[in-house]
């Protein structure tokens, strides 16, 4: 996949979308992991991170659970994935959402299992982020393309994927 341009010196961010084998968005078992590959081999290796996450505060014990989380940025239809809530733990998991407001939203299909207690995440579901410096003194050159080989594991079965930049 073609991911596109960077001028060399610069930063080159983008997403990545792990997907299970039902092609739902979900989150890999740990972080994916990357390497460069240019046209003289490898180039540098790194981690991405969650691309869109944040602290949840409350989750209703209701049908459909309501999460409350500031500013959670997140619309209606999207997967988001809710981790290490305590007390309603039926909150915990992949769930397609419905927007209530910019601090709210609904997990589709969800009933509450216990008043919340505390803690707990939420992200959209297998979206990453990497940020790759396209720099000379890593080996980078102006006019070449370079290979994002990402690999990672979801549900114990190893999967990877290739994103494409072009130096400028």
């Amino acid at each position: 996949m073609f991911a596109g341009y960077v001028k060399l010196s610069g930063t080159f961010v983008g997403t990545m979308l792990v997907r299970d084998s039902s092609d739902t968005p979900v989150l890999a078992d740990a972080l994916p992991t990357y390497r460069v590959y240019g046209p003289d081999g490898f180039v540098k290796a790194g981690v991405v991170s969650l691309r869109h996450t944040g602290n949840v505060t409350n989750a209703t014990n209701a049908t459909p659970i309501v999460i409350t989380m500031t500013a959670h940025g997140f619309t209606t239809g999207s997967y988001v994935t809710v981790a290490d809530v305590a007390g309603n733990t039926a909150a915990n998991g992949t769930h397609v959402i419905t927007k209530v407001d910019n601090n709210t939203f609904s997990l589709d299909s969800s009933v509450g299992n216990g008043s919340y207690t505390t803690g707990g995440t939420a992200s959209s579901a297998g979206l990453y982020r990497y940020a790759i410096l396209a720099d000379v003194a890593d080996g980078y050159e102006a006019g070449e393309a370079y290979q994002v080989h990402f690999e990672y594991v979801v549900s114990a079965t190893n999967q990877s994927q290739t994103h494409v930049f072009q130096v400028n």
